[in-house]
């Protein structure tokens, strides 16, 4: 079977994963049965999650692959090419930038709003709260003293996907710094 082509951004690979880029590899492993295998940006036929829509303007603007769930990090000024229509951006701050004829066209989400698909069999209810730090955030203090509470698991977005997905799926409550 063919692999599907796919550009994440790959931030300090192989020593740090990031939750958020890496999420789409494996969930469209799992809804395409067909493997993935990381491409550069230049060749790729997908991009999914992660803040690079702009990045993905710039690098290809004329030979746009299918977008499926990026959004934009901050206002982008640059030029959306004529007819260019994502499958889905994230959420509407990145839509705004798209032309108004597609807009009404395109899925609002970031794929990682599926990442219950990876987690394999039931899950036990073991944590009160689980609480999800952004990189930055993850040395502040505040973030340490909530995760020292009693029934509290932080989790990592170093951690793969399958991981961060099925801890997530053993807290009852989450708290997030980090995911959109």
């Amino acid at each position: 079977m063919t692999p599907v082509k796919l550009w994440w951004w790959r931030w300090r690979f192989p020593a740090e994963l990031n939750f958020g880029d890496e999420v789409t590899a494996p969930l469209l492993e799992r809804l395409t049965g067909r493997p993935v295998t990381w491409t550069p940006l230049e060749s790729a036929d997908v991009v999914g999650a992660g803040s690079v829509l702009q990045k993905i303007l710039r690098a290809r603007p004329t030979s746009m692959p299918q977008v499926w769930g990026p959004g934009v990090i901050s206002p982008y000024a640059g030029g959306v090419p004529d007819g260019f229509a994502p499958l889905a951006v994230r959420g509407r701050l990145t839509l705004e930038h798209l032309d108004p004829s597609v807009q009404g066209r395109v899925a609002l989400g970031d794929p990682g709003i599926l990442a219950d698909r990876l987690v394999d069999g039931p899950v036990t209810k073991r944590y009160t709260l689980g609480v999800i730090p952004h990189y930055k955030d993850a040395t502040d203090p505040a973030i340490r003293a909530l995760t020292t509470l009693p029934g509290t698991r932080r989790i990592d977005v170093a951690w793969t996907p399958e991981e961060v997905a099925r801890e997530i799926a053993a807290c009852h409550v989450v708290l997030s710094s980090s995911m959109h």
